[in-house]
């Protein structure tokens, strides 16, 4: 009777601690979904991504390493690049940067086939992916790893990756908890790629607006020019220097340079930047007699440069 009592007891102490330990599953598995919602609304790039994945991931399952593959063109071929955390160091990010879409590695095969891959074990692993991944896993010390596809409104962006050091049972109940975490991350991930892609169109238009400075007699500049603080922003600020023209009467041409300020830091300034700029490298012909002999040029000299046309007002233009 007493075994018995012993056993029911010890049953029941059983029953509880699985219920709990299902109870806090639960709970974690709903605080992810939640933080993954508010956090990821309001990242602004890739890196700030990566960033946030660390902490996310934290109470679901406390994998050793959570990691972020986005699909890019490299030479004409399409890669799977490794965002790297921007402030922690991991050894797999800088011994697998890039990975190519055809490699036999479960990162590679989850973007390949469209579909969530997972390696219960390093028996699996051997099974099913090339001797190259279970080097670079058992280096790593990895035992389980699950890869998610990141599908984007348009298509298939990259590739979530889950890591951990011991074997790892996923639950029906935390597969769907983190194909869910993982539809956020790719929502976070198309706008931090749009974005990027604005900045760096912006950043081209911007570079080329700035003005290779003249050759001027008696005269040594140079410029130094820095939009933001923050390296991924642009700015409305410019330089330039030209040359006006070779007054018809013999007078030496005059060096211009002007220095200005469009608020903002986003395409709109670094626009608006540009038709400024170039409003004022024109802006010259318009001049007043009276004020043009400032400058060196008789009105003779004006009407005679402003008969040769736009063509001829400003050189030294790129």
């Amino acid at each position: 009777m007493l075994e018995t009592a012993r056993a029911t007891a010890e049953q029941a102490r059983s029953d509880a601690e699985r219920l709990e330990h299902e109870a806090q599953a639960g709970l974690d598995h709903a605080e992810l979904l939640l933080r993954a919602s508010e956090e990821l609304a309001q990242t602004s790039g890739l890196e700030d991504v990566r960033r946030r994945l660390r902490d996310l991931f934290s109470g679901v399952g406390k994998p050793a390493y959570v990691g972020l593959l986005v699909a890019e063109k490299v030479a004409d071929k399409q890669e799977l690049r490794r965002i790297p955390h921007p402030d922690i160091v991991y050894a797999m990010e800088q011994e697998v940067p890039l990975l190519p879409t055809d490699a036999a590695f479960p990162g590679a095969r989850a973007f390949r086939e469209r579909r969530t891959v997972f390696v219960p074990d390093r028996q699996a692993l051997v099974a099913d992916h090339s001797p190259e991944a279970v080097a670079v896993f058992d280096r790593m010390g990895f035992s389980t790893v699950l890869c998610l596809p990141l599908w984007g409104s348009r298509a298939l962006l990259g590739v979530l990756t889950i890591c951990w050091t011991k074997p790892h049972q996923v639950s029906i109940t935390e597969r769907a908890t983190l194909t869910a975490a993982s539809g956020y991350i790719a929502q976070a991930v198309e706008r931090a790629l749009y974005l990027d892609e604005r900045i760096s169109v912006a950043r081209q238009l911007q570079e080329a607006m700035l003005t290779d400075l003249p050759l001027a007699d008696h005269v040594e500049t140079s410029a130094l020019y820095q939009p933001s603080a923050n390296g991924n922003m642009i700015g409305g600020d410019w330089y330039d220097a030209y040359h006006l023209p070779s007054a018809p009467s013999g007078q030496p041409a005059s060096l211009m340079i002007t220095v200005g300020d469009i608020t903002g830091h986003d395409m709109h300034a670094a626009t608006v930047m540009g038709q400024v700029r170039s409003m004022l490298r024109q802006s010259w012909a318009d001049i007043p007699y009276a004020k043009a002999a400032k400058f060196g040029y008789s009105a003779a000299d004006v009407d005679a440069i402003r008969a040769r046309g736009p063509a001829a007002q400003v050189r030294g233009a790129r």
